[in-house]
């Protein structure tokens, strides 16, 4: 039976674009890393983007594990406000325990291709603007549409999360004062929020259980 080397290449292609930057490390670095040849690398990433993309997935999904847990799920009529916040800490605990994680997710949002493009910015926070659309058309909220399209919302929690997460990782006040980084990922998230505009009772919309 053939071995499938995807999931040992993904962890070690993670650790080396991580640690060296996206640009400058290769295919060869990789395989060499993984301790396998070049051919198998490319047997099961037939292209660079293909890796990329393949790592991109791998991070996303690590960042919002979390969320896909019992305790993350939203409860029956939790306010979005709540919710988006849990999402925030949540994928933030991850991005602190996990630097590689956080660190590609860096590195690839600030590509070139990707500028002027919201919607491939949304990293782990790629549900949020549906959520939103979804409280704000609620009944007795139609007054308030949203100021920015969805896309741009969902971008600019992404970068204000990433900005807030690599404050705290990286400062050394933070790295020395729970509380501090705490407080520091609160108030970048309040931030956030209040730039919506949007009312502080809005429920996370809740699909018909019937």
């Amino acid at each position: 039976m053939a071995r499938d080397h995807a999931p040992h290449l993904l962890e070690i292609a993670l650790w080396r674009f991580a640690v060296n930057g996206l640009e400058a490390t290769t295919s060869a670095d990789i395989a060499q890393a993984a301790f396998v040849g070049v051919g198998t690398l490319y047997r099961t990433f037939a292209t660079r983007k293909v890796l990329l993309d393949a790592v991109y997935a791998h991070v996303v999904a690590q960042l919002q594990a979390p969320l896909l847990t019992a305790a993350g799920q939203a409860p029956r009529a939790e306010r979005l406000q709540q919710y988006v916040a849990r999402w925030w800490t949540l994928s933030a605990q991850v991005a602190q325990a996990q630097p590689y994680v956080f660190e590609f997710w860096r590195l690839y949002r600030a590509q070139p291709y990707l500028l002027g493009r919201a919607d491939l910015l949304l990293g782990p926070f790629e549900p949020i603007p549906a959520l939103v659309q979804q409280a704000v058309a609620q009944p007795g909220w139609r007054s308030q549409p949203l100021a920015v399209p969805p896309s741009v919302l969902g971008a600019s929690l992404a970068g204000q999360w990433t900005a807030a997460v690599e404050l705290v990782v990286r400062d050394e006040a933070c790295q020395a004062d729970a509380a501090l980084r705490e407080r520091v990922l609160a108030q970048a998230y309040s931030g956030w929020w209040q730039g919506l505009g949007l009312s502080p009772y809005l429920e996370v919309a809740k699909a018909d259980s019937r």
